[in-house]
């Protein structure tokens, strides 16, 4: 039989919260599921943009707050509170967040698709000096969608500081978003060749998790400097005060 304090087991109770997690946001993301699977039935390249153009007006709408509602359960993970139930804490979170879900959805899908337009009229070579351009663009995008849900489920902040905050990460540690992209890229691909199936089980709360913990890294390192600055202040004041 298997202990509650052993490694087998705390790697099967999280594998199994990981998997819950993401079929709950899966559900959530159902009709936009449903429309990529009716995509690989078109037989004209006019039936498959109809679909894209559906697919990008429900992103907002459905794929962002879910995603957002996704980030609080996993927060909860990281802060260490995991009392919590998967399904009622989702839930509450896709409600609280969904204004605002939905406004940087709105935001992230215009900004993408005059991002995507305008590449493909520009008729950009592959490892071109622009292609490169536009990737930096790309990464600056992710970089900004990440902070912000981070942000949004951590701080509840306005909406205007968190998105400003979020742009401020993007500008200032690319790295990190970098680093995001390419674990979540490592993960995903091991799933995938563990089995498909298990791809589709943790494909949405893999990327979600290393986003967090990027974030909630910043985040620490922040609450550390304005420690050190408040720290540096007060022995600058009894200084003042003792050579008065």
């Amino acid at each position: 039989m298997l202990s509650i304090d052993s490694k087998l087991y705390q790697m099967l109770n999280w594998g199994t919260r990981f998997m819950m997690a993401n079929i709950v946001w899966l559900g959530y993301n159902l009709p936009i599921i449903y429309i990529i699977f009716a995509s690989l039935t078109v037989r004209t390249m006019d039936e498959l943009y109809h679909l894209v153009y559906v697919i990008l007006f429900l992103l907002p709408f459905i794929f962002f707050p879910a995603t957002t509602a996704l980030y609080a359960v996993v927060r909860q993970w990281v802060i260490g509170n995991r009392e919590k139930k998967t399904i009622s804490f989702f839930w509450m979170a896709y409600k609280e967040n969904y204004l605002r879900s939905m406004i940087v959805g709105c935001l992230f899908t215009g900004f993408s698709v005059i991002w995507v337009i305008n590449y493909q009229l520009a008729q950009i070579e592959f490892k071109s000096g622009m292609f490169y351009v536009y990737f930096v663009i790309t990464i600056f995008l992710f970089a900004i969608v990440n902070a912000f849900c981070a942000d949004t489920v951590h701080l509840k902040l306005k909406f205007g500081a968190s998105l400003k905050k979020s742009v401020i990460i993007g500008l200032l540690f690319p790295h990190y978003t970098i680093s995001t992209i390419g674990v979540s890229g490592v993960g995903l691909y091991t799933l995938y060749q563990i089995h498909p199936v298990v791809f589709f089980l943790y494909c949405g709360v893999i990327p979600v998790i290393v986003g967090f913990y990027g974030y909630y890294h910043l985040y620490k390192r922040a609450l550390k400097l304005q420690e050190k600055t408040d720290n540096n202040a007060i022995r600058e004041s009894k200084k003042a005060l003792s050579s008065a």
